[in-house]
């Protein structure tokens, strides 16, 4: 039988139909695990497709990797055979052409393999980005090459890009949103050439599925899914050994509104602040530091930041200590005094916990002490229940436990007609059996009163019994209950601390006539004002500790409000030593009090009134920043960081102080210093007031009426306060300044003390031995003095409140972030980024749409012909 050669297949036929088909089967194969690996792993590399083989992404990944290296192997094996196939009709043939043909592209192939193969094993990264934004210092890089354990990288997209400040995005927040995503997939990228232990994933809540994959990313970490929840904004989480640190999406690239929508000639642009991959670096590393504790002075545990939330919003710090813990501080109360019923209180140096031990046992005693009331209480009942219903037996039993035998008849029916004639004396009416019966059912009331009252006490107990245990764990606390010494206390408290913050709330409104006293904050001592400075300093155990915390460099935050008396005005001495402390490091502390051309129509209204007190309705003008740049061409930073928050976000940001207190930097300070010292001011429509409370004459029949009322009344040439900044003028006036200066030589020396002491003694004596000592005290180099960050602000209740405004929580931050020398975490001017754009008129346009329509085609098809006319020349 013969075959027809057309459908005789070779061996070598077969085998290459075999391999085409394997190798279209392995293409398809390849792709589909490609496709299943890019929904697990946040980017392909060598090193993540080595994890899902090894089935570190689940099954999913296992899968998609097997696909994928099983489609790769069998391509290779069919250009394997093609080109084995290839060879040999080339030899069969003797083609010079073909052989040379063959060589080219296996030279080619070769180079293109070796190339590949060189660049995995010499790798080599460029930045060209402008001043070089994903570059990482040196420093940093040898830190996070020494990081070992995993670190997850979350980035939660919420569409809301600055928080409570701007509660609608629109277009350009959306457009920033997108490329901070695109801009942390680039900067992780780099990082995870340091090692393999970075990962990221971004998280949607707008996306379908998103509880899902939050609660599949967080099952193993609580603490994480806590903070996403939390989070105001869009965010960025670094979650590392149950620790989390998060950034807004604003710290690492800044959103600029303003310039956005003023650039491309009005037509608008993004336009981003890169606030530099170093600040998102140090995120990482930070995760495993401590978090920084700040302590929180005060004299009351009302004024504290966990006090109790029945106090009016003036006097509670709860949303100063919400907006710290949120952006990963740690926050203490410290309450410096204690006060008694009977005299004045008493210097003392006590957290909260320790407070709370106290109550709870006090609480725990007054609970037994019920419990035991109503106990008694209940038998009582009880007894007189059983006489009432059956008085012969229960006489019977009384008279048994007595004598401790039975008792006759006789003896039974004497005693209860005696107890029957003893209770008809009582209550002037006949023991009948329907008064029993009454009687009887009263009684029984009240203990089926008494058996529900019994449980909820004992629940309570059980409650204020397990918080009492739980208060007993924390170590520290008890231990500091146990000491009785103020110095040695507040130095234990404030050694473990990293900022201490003292806000002394005063005028909170004159109108309303709500005020706290400015001596209920006075940290001195002794209450003899007579008594020498030097002298009362020295006895000053809780200034001592201070002024002990800011020599070591430590940074302290004061908020204090005014201290005009209402009787006798403007102050002539500071309120107590810690004033003084404060004018030792050039801190002028205004003598008025800041009042507002808005509330002279108030006084005026007050005026009319029968009664004071129904004033402060007008609104007052906002704070202003200061913009202006120091000799050396540095703005303030903390003002700096408010305005570009303010610009970004396209508003003034709303702060409004009432009755705040002139703040100055002594003369010679400021020169020191590398920017401007103030960094918030009053409006102009304001003006400084020596007496800014209302007075009153009696008009009879139990009436008053004002006497004065304070109005602003400019010095005249001969005032000897003219050209002083006690001279009553119009403002602005500065209420916030920054100081970063080294304390006085006499913190460093006690010896500087003692000249200055002597010198002081000898001017009247000897001017010219006082000088020589002055002079002296002064030799001690300031570089020798550690210097530390001071931030005084004009206003004791700044921060008050169960919640902070979005402007005045971005304040505190910015505040604090700067007096902790986190410079990073300020916003800060950067060389902006923005999309490229090609400025076309509407000629040019015209000439760009004909020449892509029509010029490619002409000039491809004349190419064409030029190649076909040498062609045929050939």
């Amino acid at each position: 039988m013969k075959t027809d050669a057309r459908y005789h297949l070779t061996f070598s036929t077969r085998l290459r139909l075999f391999t085409r088909l394997l190798g279209i089967t392995g293409l398809l194969a390849a792709g589909v695990g490609a496709v299943l690996l890019f929904e697990v792993l946040s980017d392909l590399s060598i090193s993540g497709f080595l994890e899902a083989l090894r089935g570190e992404h689940g099954q999913t990944g296992k899968t998609g990797a097997y696909l994928l290296a099983g489609g790769a192997a069998a391509i290779a094996l069919m250009l394997l055979v093609e080109l084995l196939a290839g060879f040999t009709a080339v030899t069969g043939r003797r083609s010079a052409v073909g052989v040379s043909s063959l060589v080219q592209v296996g030279l080619a192939i070769a180079i293109v393999v070796a190339l590949n193969v060189y660049s995995f094993q010499h790798y080599r990264r460029w930045d060209f980005t402008q001043n070089g934004q994903f570059t990482l210092d040196e420093t940093i890089v040898r830190e996070l090459q020494k990081l070992r354990t995993p670190t997850t990288i979350v980035v939660l997209q919420q569409h809301k890009t600055f928080g409570r400040l701007s509660e609608k995005p629109d277009a350009y927040d959306y457009a920033a949103e997108r490329k901070v995503v695109e801009k942390v997939k680039d900067l992780v990228s780099e990082f995870q050439e340091l090692g393999r232990q970075f990962r990221v994933i971004t998280l949607d809540v707008e996306e379908e599925g998103f509880d899902r994959r939050l609660q599949d990313e967080t099952k193993d970490k609580p603490d994480l899914a806590d903070a996403i929840r939390a989070a105001p904004e869009n965010s960025i989480f670094f979650y590392s050994n149950g620790r989390v640190q998060r950034m807004s999406f604003n710290e690492f690239y800044q959103l600029d509104k303003s310039a956005s929508k003023a650039a491309n000639g009005g037509r608008g642009n993004l336009v981003l602040q890169p606030q530099g991959a170093e600040s998102f670096a140090r995120r990482i590393l930070a995760i495993q530091e401590k978090k920084p504790k700040v302590a929180l002075a005060v004299v009351h545990e009302v004024l504290t930041s966990s006090g109790s939330q029945d106090a009016p919003d003036q006097y509670i710090h709860t949303g100063l200590r919400k907006a710290l813990e949120a952006h990963g501080f740690e926050v203490v109360d410290l309450i410096l005094k204690r006060w008694k019923e009977d005299g004045p209180p008493e210097p003392a140096a006590y957290n909260t916990v320790e407070n709370r031990v106290d109550d709870l046992a006090e609480e725990l005693e007054g609970i037994d002490a019920n419990l035991r009331e109503l106990r008694d209480e209940r038998k009582q009942a009880q007894e007189t229940q059983k006489l009432m219903r059956d008085p012969a037996s229960a006489i019977r039993q009384a008279l048994r436990e007595q004598t401790g035998k039975d008792p006759t008849e006789e003896e039974v029916g004497r005693q209860v007609e005696a107890f029957r004639r003893q209770f008809r004396a009582q209550l002037r009416r006949d023991l009948d059996d329907m008064e029993r019966q009454r009687q009887v059912q009263g009684l029984d009331d009240m203990i089926r009163r008494i058996d529900e009252e019994i449980p909820k006490l004992e629940a309570e107990r059980s409650k204020r019994e397990e918080e009492l245990q739980k208060s007993y764990q924390n170590e520290r606390a008890l231990a500091d209950r146990r000491v009785s010494d103020v110095k040695a206390k507040m130095n234990r408290i404030l050694d473990d601390c990293d900022l201490l913050i003292v806000p002394r709330q005063t005028l909170i409104n004159i109108h309303a006539n709500f005020m706290i006293g400015p001596r209920a904050h006075a940290l001195t001592d002794s209450p003899d004002t007579g008594m020498p400075f030097a002298e009362r300093a020295a006895r000053s155990r809780q200034v001592e500790v201070i002024r002990e915390f800011m020599r070591r460099g430590k940074p302290v935050l004061a908020c204090l409000g005014p201290i005009n008396d209402r009787r006798s005005g403007a102050p002539t001495e500071p309120l107590d030593d810690f004033e003084r402390l404060l004018a030792d490091r050039g801190i002028e502390l205004g003598r008025q009090t800041i009042l507002f051309t808005a509330e002279e129509r108030d006084f005026a209204a007050a005026a009319g009134e029968d009664s004071f007190g129904t004033g402060g309705r007008a609104e007052i003008p906002q704070v202003e920043f200061n913009d202006k740049a120091g000799p050396g061409g540095r703005k303030n930073p903390i003002a700096a960081a408010m305005l570009i928050t303010g610009r970004n976000v396209e508003q003034h940001l709303e702060i409004r102080l009432r009755h705040p207190r002139p703040i100055y930097l002594a003369p010679g300070y400021a020169e020191k210093m590398a920017f401007p010292p103030a960094f918030m001011f009053t409006s102009a429509d304001s003006w400084n007031e020596e007496r800014p409370f209302p007075s009153f004459r009696p008009a009879g029949q139990g009436r008053a009426v004002l006497a004065y009322v304070p109005r602003f009344q400019a010095a005249s040439r001969t005032d000897p306060k003219k050209g002083t900044h006690d001279e009553e003028r119009r403002g602005p006036f500065p209420i916030g300044v920054a100081v970063e200066l080294p304390p006085p030589a006499e913190w460093s020396d006690e010896s500087v003390t003692g000249f200055k002491a002597l010198a002081g003694m000898l001017g009247p004596y000897d001017g010219v031995l006082a000088a020589a000592l002055t002079a002296k005290s002064a030799q001690i180099p300031s570089t020798e003095r550690k210097p530390s960050r001071l931030v005084v602000i004009g206003h004791g209740g700044v921060f008050t409140g169960k919640e902070l405004s979005p402007a005045t929580e971005n304040l505190l931050l910015n505040t604090t972030n700067w007096l902790l020398a986190r410079e990073e975490r300020l916003p800060h001017e950067t060389p902006p980024w923005s999309y490229p754009r090609v400025q076309l008129d509407e000629q040019q346009k015209s000439l760009w749409h004909w020449g892509a329509l029509l010029g490619l085609p002409v000039l491809f098809a004349y190419v064409g012909l030029v190649v076909l006319m040498l062609r045929r020349v050939r």
